[in-house]
Protein backbone atom coordinates (compact mmCIF):
# COMPACT_ATOMS: atom_id res chain seq x y z
CA UNK A 1 0.00 0.00 0.00
CA UNK A 2 1.27 3.41 -0.95
CA UNK A 3 1.59 5.71 2.01
CA UNK A 4 1.41 9.42 1.50
CA UNK A 5 3.00 11.75 3.97
CA UNK A 6 0.55 12.85 6.68
CA UNK A 7 0.64 16.49 5.58
CA UNK A 8 -0.37 15.50 2.03
CA UNK A 9 -3.23 13.28 3.24
CA UNK A 10 -4.43 16.08 5.53
CA UNK A 11 -4.47 18.56 2.64
CA UNK A 12 -6.53 16.17 0.50
CA UNK A 13 -8.92 15.59 3.36
CA UNK A 14 -9.24 19.31 3.97
CA UNK A 15 -9.82 19.90 0.26
CA UNK A 16 -12.61 17.28 0.24
CA UNK A 17 -14.41 18.72 3.29
CA UNK A 18 -16.15 21.61 1.48
CA UNK A 19 -17.42 19.19 -1.16
CA UNK A 20 -18.70 16.81 1.52
CA UNK A 21 -20.39 19.69 3.36
CA UNK A 22 -22.04 20.86 0.14
CA UNK A 23 -23.33 17.36 -0.59
CA UNK A 24 -24.64 17.03 2.95
CA UNK A 25 -26.36 20.40 2.77
CA UNK A 26 -28.02 19.43 -0.52
CA UNK A 27 -29.42 16.27 1.06
CA UNK A 28 -30.78 17.94 4.18
CA UNK A 29 -33.80 20.11 3.48
CA UNK A 30 -35.56 22.23 5.96
CA UNK A 31 -39.06 20.88 6.57
CA UNK A 32 -41.55 23.52 5.56
CA UNK A 33 -44.84 23.51 7.41
CA UNK A 34 -47.67 22.53 5.12
CA UNK A 35 -51.02 24.27 5.23
CA UNK A 36 -54.03 22.06 5.41
CA UNK A 37 -57.57 22.68 4.21
CA UNK A 38 -58.53 23.19 7.87
CA UNK A 39 -55.88 25.92 8.21
CA UNK A 40 -57.29 27.67 5.14
CA UNK A 41 -60.86 27.40 6.46
CA UNK A 42 -59.81 28.93 9.80
CA UNK A 43 -58.09 31.82 8.04
CA UNK A 44 -60.99 32.53 5.67
CA UNK A 45 -63.57 32.19 8.44
CA UNK A 46 -61.62 34.64 10.62
CA UNK A 47 -61.67 37.15 7.75
CA UNK A 48 -65.45 36.76 7.45
CA UNK A 49 -65.86 37.43 11.18
CA UNK A 50 -63.68 40.55 10.93
CA UNK A 51 -65.68 41.82 7.97
CA UNK A 52 -68.95 41.10 9.80
CA UNK A 53 -67.68 43.21 12.71
CA UNK A 54 -66.74 45.98 10.28
CA UNK A 55 -70.26 45.86 8.86
CA UNK A 56 -71.74 46.14 12.36
CA UNK A 57 -73.05 42.58 12.37
CA UNK A 58 -72.68 40.03 15.11
CA UNK A 59 -69.51 37.99 14.61
CA UNK A 60 -71.54 34.89 13.74
CA UNK A 61 -74.80 34.67 11.81
CA UNK A 62 -77.98 34.53 13.84
CA UNK A 63 -80.00 31.35 14.22
CA UNK A 64 -82.49 32.68 11.69
CA UNK A 65 -79.72 33.31 9.16
CA UNK A 66 -78.50 29.70 9.46
CA UNK A 67 -81.86 28.24 8.41
CA UNK A 68 -81.64 26.49 5.08
CA UNK A 69 -77.88 26.05 5.01
CA UNK A 70 -77.25 23.34 7.57
CA UNK A 71 -76.98 19.85 6.04
CA UNK A 72 -78.77 16.96 7.71
CA UNK A 73 -76.95 15.99 10.89
CA UNK A 74 -75.12 19.29 11.15
CA UNK A 75 -73.99 20.25 14.63
CA UNK A 76 -74.35 23.99 14.11
CA UNK A 77 -75.77 25.47 17.28
CA UNK A 78 -75.88 29.17 18.04
CA UNK A 79 -76.77 31.29 21.02
CA UNK A 80 -79.73 33.30 19.76
CA UNK A 81 -79.81 35.76 22.64
CA UNK A 82 -77.40 38.33 21.18
CA UNK A 83 -78.52 41.42 19.31
CA UNK A 84 -76.02 42.81 16.81
CA UNK A 85 -75.08 46.44 17.04
CA UNK A 86 -75.61 48.34 13.84
CA UNK A 87 -73.27 50.93 12.43
CA UNK A 88 -73.91 53.02 9.40
CA UNK A 89 -72.02 51.80 6.36
CA UNK A 90 -72.40 53.18 2.89
CA UNK A 91 -74.07 51.00 0.29
CA UNK A 92 -70.71 50.53 -1.45
CA UNK A 93 -69.03 49.43 1.77
CA UNK A 94 -71.79 46.95 2.54
CA UNK A 95 -71.79 45.50 -0.97
CA UNK A 96 -67.98 45.29 -1.13
CA UNK A 97 -67.89 43.47 2.20
CA UNK A 98 -70.65 41.22 0.90
CA UNK A 99 -68.63 40.31 -2.17
CA UNK A 100 -65.57 39.50 -0.06
CA UNK A 101 -67.58 37.47 2.46
CA UNK A 102 -69.32 35.51 -0.31
CA UNK A 103 -65.99 34.78 -2.04
CA UNK A 104 -64.60 33.42 1.22
CA UNK A 105 -67.78 31.44 1.83
CA UNK A 106 -67.47 29.79 -1.57
CA UNK A 107 -63.84 28.85 -0.91
CA UNK A 108 -64.64 27.55 2.58
CA UNK A 109 -67.42 25.35 1.21
CA UNK A 110 -65.15 24.01 -1.53
CA UNK A 111 -62.50 23.13 1.07
CA UNK A 112 -65.15 21.63 3.35
CA UNK A 113 -66.33 19.48 0.45
CA UNK A 114 -62.78 18.23 -0.04
CA UNK A 115 -62.72 17.19 3.64
CA UNK A 116 -65.81 15.04 3.16
CA UNK A 117 -67.86 14.31 6.28
CA UNK A 118 -65.85 16.63 8.53
CA UNK A 119 -68.65 18.25 10.58
CA UNK A 120 -66.45 21.10 11.81
CA UNK A 121 -65.68 22.09 8.22
CA UNK A 122 -69.34 21.70 7.22
CA UNK A 123 -70.36 23.97 10.11
CA UNK A 124 -67.92 26.63 8.93
CA UNK A 125 -69.43 26.34 5.42
CA UNK A 126 -72.95 26.76 6.84
CA UNK A 127 -71.87 29.79 8.87
CA UNK A 128 -70.08 31.34 5.90
CA UNK A 129 -73.10 30.88 3.60
CA UNK A 130 -75.37 32.46 6.20
CA UNK A 131 -72.97 35.41 6.53
CA UNK A 132 -73.03 35.82 2.77
CA UNK A 133 -76.83 35.81 2.66
CA UNK A 134 -77.09 38.24 5.59
CA UNK A 135 -74.67 40.81 4.21
CA UNK A 136 -76.15 40.52 0.71
CA UNK A 137 -79.63 41.20 2.13
CA UNK A 138 -78.20 44.32 3.78
CA UNK A 139 -76.60 45.33 0.50
CA UNK A 140 -79.83 44.86 -1.42
CA UNK A 141 -81.71 46.64 1.37
CA UNK A 142 -79.32 49.58 1.04
CA UNK A 143 -79.92 49.61 -2.71
CA UNK A 144 -83.68 49.75 -2.12
CA UNK A 145 -83.28 52.71 0.23
CA UNK A 146 -81.59 54.93 -2.37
Amino acid sequence: MLRLPIARRSRRLLAALPLAALLLAACVREAKPTRTASDDIISLWAQIRAWRAEAGLALDPTCVQLVGFAPAGSSTVRDCSHVPSRTALTRGDTCSLGDAICDNAETICTLAGELGDNMWAQDKCVSAKASCREIKSQCFGAVGQL
